[in-house]
């Protein structure tokens, strides 16, 4: 099981990719349509704005916790108060 980190608010999308390559990522051009999540994922999250993940979170076996990815958008933003409400 791999240690899960603290969100790091500096963390780019391509970061997060690089650090969770369980995750496959759709795009048409350069926007995203979607995000396949592993096969064991529970309690998953996806928001893409403008082609871009808004913000998306998953648990997996493979983790030993929730692993969440804001974008700066997101963090900047009132729905990510009511998101992180969620995870409280």
């Amino acid at each position: 099981m791999k240690k899960s980190k603290a969100i790091r608010l500096n963390d780019s999308w391509d970061y997060f990719l690089r650090e969770h390559p369980d995750l496959k990522v759709l795009q048409e051009g350069d926007f995203i349509t979607s995000v396949v999540f592993p096969a064991d994922a529970e309690n998953t999250t996806l928001i893409i704005l403008e082609g871009e993940v808004y913000t998306l979170s998953y648990n997996s076996p493979r983790y030993s916790g929730i692993q969440h990815f804001q974008s700066d958008k997101a963090r900047k933003s009132q729905l990510y108060e009511l998101i992180a409400e969620m995870f409280d």
